[in-house]
């Protein structure tokens, strides 16, 4: 059971991510908006890493580019705050920047830098905390422009719908093999309890009931049986006899001589 366990809780994490993703498109559609995840801060896996980017595509709308930290526990958020220069070798590029939580009480209003704004979630919708301020970003140099354009065309670690489908579909799968295992596992041992018996009657000529239900007398009698030829038989009873007899008249014998002064 635990390998179910340990997939299932794999296919709560793909859906919470998923989850946010969504969300987060709600907000930022995907024809107006390009959406990224895991953005470094260079190629080959880079020193730094922010959760999301947005970077608007429609002049109409205003181009900017939006950088978003993701924050679902306040430990997380306050092992943050007490290292500001985390965020810096993105922050300095980005027109906007967020805090989004997805939690309850991982950060108050107070504690927000000036320079960020903050996003919650509520009830599978963005909620603004606070509206953050328009920066003053630096030019791109392609050292960053690289790793935002492969994240912009890459899909790795996109958790789409007909992904999170296949997972589940992927766990009932593991679920019911398992239950196919389990259900054999049962059969079999069905099948030698049923052998066992069978070669029971044969060697003692004594049918035994099918297949001793609860409370049948003949079946409590073969048990009683078996339990009286293994204390010995006969000769077991013989000699349980003999010994309470050999008690009986040890106390007999002490209830003599104590009725003796009294004679």
């Amino acid at each position: 059971m635990n390998k179910i366990r340990i997939n299932i809780s794999q296919v709560l994490s793909d859906i919470m991510k998923k989850s946010v993703w969504e969300i987060l498109r709600g907000r930022y559609p995907e024809e107006s908006c390009s959406l990224m995840a895991e953005v470094h801060d260079s190629t080959g896996g880079g020193r730094r890493s922010l959760d999301f980017m947005v970077m608007s595509l429609w002049k109409s709308r205003g181009q900017y580019l939006s950088g978003i930290e993701l924050k679902s526990s306040r430990s997380d958020w306050l092992r943050e705050l007490k290292n500001p220069n985390k965020q810096e070798p993105i922050f300095k590029y980005c027109d906007y920047f967020y805090l989004l939580t997805n939690g309850k009480n991982v950060a108050q209003l107070e504690e927000i830098p000036e320079t960020w704004g903050w996003m919650d979630i509520k009830g599978g919708r963005i909620v603004i905390k606070k509206k953050a301020p328009k920066l003053d970003p630096q030019p791109m140099d392609r050292k960053f422009l690289a790793p935002l354009l492969r994240r912009a065309s890459s899909k790795d670690g996109f958790i789409h719908k007909s992904s999170i489908q296949t997972k589940i579909n992927e766990a009932k799968e593991i679920g019911a093999n398992i239950h196919a295992r389990e259900n054999g596992q049962a059969l079999k041992e069905l099948k030698d309890l049923k052998e066992g018996i069978a070669i029971f009657e044969k060697e003692s000529g004594v049918k035994f009931p099918r297949y001793a239900r609860f409370g049948n007398p003949s079946a409590k009698h073969i048990g009683q049986a078996v339990k009286f030829i293994q204390n010995g038989g006969d000769e077991g009873a013989k000699k349980e006899l003999l010994r309470l007899e050999t008690i009986a008249q040890n106390v007999l014998n002490k209830i003599s001589a104590g009725l003796e002064p009294l004679r």
